[in-house]
């Protein structure tokens, strides 16, 4: 049988166990925010260049059509 001084023990272990898994569950869900945020601003950059890749098309697309028409 355990006596109750290494019952003591064996509970002081298990809660400096927890507490060293509750700071990595802590640790992973803030760098978890962090890459969200991270994709979000990353995804806006993508949608602000592909906008932009658009409007460089067409305004090639109109300047060759001009160019053209002033041939013919």
């Amino acid at each position: 049988m355990f006596s109750f001084s290494k019952l003591l023990e064996q509970k002081e272990q298990l809660e400096q166990k927890h507490l060293h898994l509750l700071q990595i569950l802590d640790t992973e869900r803030q760098s978890k925010w962090q890459y969200v945020q991270q994709t979000e601003e990353l995804a806006a950059e993508v949608r602000k260049l592909k906008s932009e890749v658009l409007h460089v098309r067409l305004s090639c697309s109109v300047a060759s059509h001009s160019l053209i028409a002033s041939f013919v």
